[in-house]
């Protein structure tokens, strides 16, 4: 069975299209889950912006 180049390109396009949307469902997902955490972990804490900042700052 010979495929034709545009069958063999058809399929290349499709596995990459699939990988593509595998990656952005994955790196979705991660995101998702560390702004969940991170608002989980930030909104207990009496600990003000501006205390965020200088320890960000003091940190570099």
């Amino acid at each position: 069975m010979e495929l034709t180049d545009r069958e063999i390109r058809n399929v290349g396009e499709g596995r990459y299209v699939r990988r593509r949307r595998w990656w952005m469902l994955l790196t979705g997902l991660s995101g998702i889950a560390w702004l969940l955490v991170y608002g989980i972990l930030l909104i207990p804490s009496p600990a003000t912006v501006g205390d965020d900042v200088r320890f960000l700052s003091s940190a570099t």
